[in-house]
């Protein structure tokens, strides 16, 4: 998962090896302007579970809201958790604190 930072548009792109069902269509989420210079946002994670807290308090320190926690599989290792969020803020705020919540993932020192 990336953040590419565009001038005024700003989006969120993730890569998945496997089909995605429409409407997705794996071209990963966008931060569409909602006026006043916010945007909404919605998304998921997928952690391992020492990240989910670091996420989820960084997440929260910038106004975005944790809306579910759960698994998809039954026995896969590393166990995953998807963790989903959505807001509706100042869009520059909302793209810094989805970096601060990526940085809390063991990709941030891949």
């Amino acid at each position: 998962m990336r953040l590419e930072f565009r001038g005024e548009t700003w989006s969120l792109k993730a890569t998945c090896k496997s089909p995605q069902p429409a409407p997705w269509g794996g071209d990963g989420d966008q931060l569409p302007a909602t006026g006043g210079g916010k945007a909404a946002i919605t998304g998921d994670f997928v952690l391992i579970a020492s990240e989910v807290n670091p996420v989820i308090n960084e997440l929260r320190k910038n106004g975005i809201e944790v809306t579910a926690i759960h698994s998809h599989m039954l026995d896969e290792q590393p166990r995953l958790i998807f963790m989903h969020f959505w807001a509706n803020d100042d869009a520059i705020k909302l793209a810094r604190g989805l970096r601060a919540a990526l940085d809390k993932t063991a990709r941030a020192t891949n």
